[in-house]
């Protein structure tokens, strides 16, 4: 299972409707509180264990970092049991 949750902290440039669009979920920060990094992760993983409880891992990506199928592939491969 794969769920993507968006966190976005004000943006300006059409990124919210654009993860609408693709039929991610959203969340708003209120951004009349101060914007840090941890908080955009918590308040998304409050969200995705919201959604979707039954997630066992989560793999998180910040706004100046990108993911890579090779990467996301060899995460999923660490963490099955037979790896432990």
């Amino acid at each position: 299972m794969q769920a993507i949750i968006y966190v976005d902290s004000g943006s300006a440039d059409g990124s919210v409707a654009l993860a609408s669009s693709l039929g991610l979920s959203v969340v708003q920060l209120d951004m009349r509180m101060p914007f840090t990094a941890a908080r955009a992760r918590n308040e998304g993983y409050r969200r995705l264990r919201e959604l979707h409880p039954e997630l066992e891992y989560v793999f998180f990506v910040d706004g100046d970092c990108e993911s890579w199928p090779a990467g996301c592939r060899k995460a999923a491969r660490f963490s099955t049991p037979d790896r432990m």
